[in-house]
């Protein structure tokens, strides 16, 4: 099995040196986890999660030097006890599939690309929810799973979700099948987390 990657984007971001924008990853549970590799073995609470919110620069590129420096100086062994109603839709939303808990997650997505950006912690995680809400993206997936759609009429339809900016949309190719499963949505925002954009990786998709 093999990832197939079709850039549908969102953009945004939370300023820092050498950050341009966001990437609001979102997860579709049922895509993701129909790559055996992944085994997903804890309880899907939803059919699309939040992966993570990551700090990118202007030509998309994730984790640049400025991160890992600041690293050094922002690394804290603990994050904020969250309180409801953050803690309950952290639990919903920002759910880990693969692994052993949620908290090991959360502190997994802070180090590798929270601390690129400039918002404290508990600010990071409740842009990344609110992003959540405001796309709503299990609505209008919900609409669309008893049709089929070639991956240019399926990216237009989620891209209106977003003002109409260009996303990424990642797929997973199961092997030995035609069957071709929606992974992971992304969507730009600028730093602010108020605005989206256009992604600027194209679209590799031919369909």
């Amino acid at each position: 099995m093999k990832e197939i990657n079709v850039f549908l984007v969102l953009m945004g971001a939370i300023t820092v040196q050498g950050q341009h924008h966001l990437w609001m990853v979102q997860t579709i549970t049922s895509g993701y986890c129909a790559a055996p590799a992944r085994k997903c073995t804890n309880v899907i609470k939803s059919d699309v999660l939040v992966h993570g919110l990551w700090p990118v620069n202007s030509s998309d590129s994730t984790l640049p030097l400025p991160c890992s420096i600041n690293r050094n100086k922002k690394a804290s062994p603990d994050l904020p006890v969250f309180t409801t109603p953050l803690s309950d839709d952290m639990d919903k939303f920002w759910h880990t599939l693969t692994l052993s808990s949620d908290e090991r997650f959360w502190r997994h997505e802070w180090t590798d690309h929270g601390m690129c950006q400039s918002a404290p912690p508990l600010s990071y995680f409740s842009m990344g929810i609110s992003l959540y809400k405001r796309i709503d993206l299990a609505s209008q997936l919900s609409n669309m799973k008893k049709s089929s759609y070639y991956a240019k009429v399926f990216r237009n339809k989620i891209s209106q979700i977003v003002d109409n900016k260009k996303v990424m949309l990642r797929c997973v190719y199961v092997h030995g099948t035609t069957a071709i499963f929606l992974s992971e949505v992304i969507v730009c925002v600028d730093m602010t987390g108020q605005h989206f954009i256009d992604c600027n990786k194209s679209n590799k998709s031919n369909q």
